[in-house]
C-alpha cells in the first residue's frame, strides 16, 4: 500500500459489531402442569342465591361479563346514572330503576343494531368522534349516535283539533346515516296530535 493509499480521518468506514449469542432453555416442568390443570377453566363469583339463579345460567349470562359491566357502569357514572338518589319509598326506588333498565335496554338494542348492519354492508360511519370528524369505526356506541340528536328544533303548530310538530332544519347527512342503519324513518320527527284536550298540549 503506497502512502497515498494509506487511510486519513476523512476516509469513509463502517463499524462492525459481531457478536455470538447462545440461548439454554430449561422447562420449568411444575409451572407447566398448573397451568394445564387451569388451562380453559373461568372462575366466577356471584352472590345469588343458587335457588335464584342456577349455575348453568350465570355462566350463560356472564360468560362475556364486559358487557355486563358496561351496562353497571352507564347505571353507576355514564349517561343514564341512578346515583345520586333521592328517592325514599321503596315503590319509587323500583319505578326509578325499572325507567333506567328500559333505557340501558333501548342503548344495548341500538348498539347491537347499527354495529350488525354495518357489519352486514361491510362499511364504516364516520363523524361521531368530537376533534376527529373523520376517524371511522364499525362499532359505534349509542351515545355517540344519539349525540348528533342532542339539539332538534321543533316548530309545533296549534291547528285546532290537531297539534303538528315537524323538525325546522332538515337532516344532515349523518342523521340520514344513522336512521339508516337503525332501521328508522325519517318521519318519527314528524309528530301530529289529535283531539289536543285529551293528550293535555298546549291548554
Amino acid at each position: 500500500m503506497s502512502a497515498e493509499d494509506a487511510p486519513t480521518r476523512k476516509t469513509p468506514f463502517e463499524m462492525v459489531d459481531i457478536r455470538n449469542l447462545a440461548l439454554v432453555v430449561h422447562r420449568n416442568e411444575e409451572l407447566i402442569a398448573q397451568f394445564r390443570l387451569l388451562a380453559g377453566w373461568r372462575i366466577f363469583v356471584i352472590n345469588v342465591a343458587e335457588s335464584l339463579m342456577t349455575l348453568n345460567q350465570s355462566t350463560q349470562y356472564y360468560r362475556v361479563e364486559w358487557l355486563v359491566e358496561r351496562g353497571f357502569h352507564r347505571f353507576k357514572r355514564g349517561h343514564i346514572p341512578a346515583l345520586p338518589l333521592f328517592l325514599r319509598l321503596p315503590e319509587r326506588i323500583k319505578g326509578l330503576m325499572l325507567m333506567l333498565t328500559i333505557a340501558l335496554q333501548v342503548l344495548t338494542l341500538m348498539e347491537l343494531v347499527s354495529r350488525r348492519e354495518l357489519a352486514k354492508s361491510g362499511e364504516s360511519i364516520s363523524g361521531l368522534v368530537p376533534g376527529n370528524p373523520k376517524m371511522k369505526t364499525t362499532r359505534p356506541t349509542a351515545e355517540r349516535l344519539l349525540s348528533q340528536f342532542d339539539n332538534p328544533h321543533p316548530l309545533i303548530e296549534d291547528k285546532g283539533k290537531r297539534i303538528s310538530a315537524v323538525m325546522v332544519e332538515g337532516f344532515t347527512t349523518l342523521q340520514k346515516k344513522i336512521l339508516s342503519i337503525l332501521k328508522l324513518p325519517g318521519e318519527i320527527y314528524d309528530l301530529s296530535f289529535k283531539h289536543k284536550k285529551e293528550f293535555g298540549i298546549l291548554k
